[in-house]
């Protein structure tokens, strides 16, 4: 797969009711294989990236790995208006990722994201500018078995599950 590639991924009702919008990345995270300082690609990003950059560091994202969800940041903005230098919001894009994943025997149970604070790159301006993305990947296992892996995801409030369909119904009438 190359850099800039998308492939998008057909979604379920719940997904596009929830307003998903499911691609691929470019990621290789390949079962029980620990990998450190991976370089994902070098990429120079123009000005158009930079702003498609700066506004998915306003959103949340989530991604897969062998159908379970988990939760990230690309990058992180500051608000510097308080200073009363007129310079407003600063924008930093992270460079590197960190993923923990474990393991039960030939399932994934469990698999995390974690932003390096260390590894940032100031975004504010749209210069161009060429990154180097890095990640890494640590497998452990855990006692945990294959069939409570999704346990925690089910346990949002079913009552606020109502209020989306109820307010959807009466959308439809």
């Amino acid at each position: 797969m190359q850099v800039g590639q998308v492939i998008p991924k057909k979604e379920t009702l719940g997904e596009v009711l929830n307003g998903d919008r499911l691609t691929n990345t470019i990621y290789e995270l390949r079962f029980r294989e620990d990998e450190v300082e991976q370089v994902m690609c070098n990429k120079k990003l123009k000005r158009d990236d930079i702003t498609k950059f700066r506004d998915a560091i306003m959103n949340d994202f989530q991604m897969y790995y062998d159908d379970l969800p988990f939760w990230g940041f690309i990058g992180k903005m500051e608000d510097e208006s308080w200073t009363g230098d007129g310079k407003g919001s600063k924008y930093y894009l992270f460079k590197h990722v960190h993923f923990d994943a474990l393991y039960n025997g030939d399932h994934v149970i469990k698999i995390r994201a974690f932003s390096d604070p260390n590894h940032v790159v100031d975004i504010t301006d749209e210069t161009e500018i060429i990154i180097k993305f890095t990640y890494l990947i640590k497998w452990n296992t855990t006692s945990r078995e294959y069939k409570n892996r999704m346990n925690k995801y089910s346990r949002a409030p079913v009552h606020a599950e109502i209020v989306v369909a109820l307010d959807f119904l009466r959308g439809v009438r």
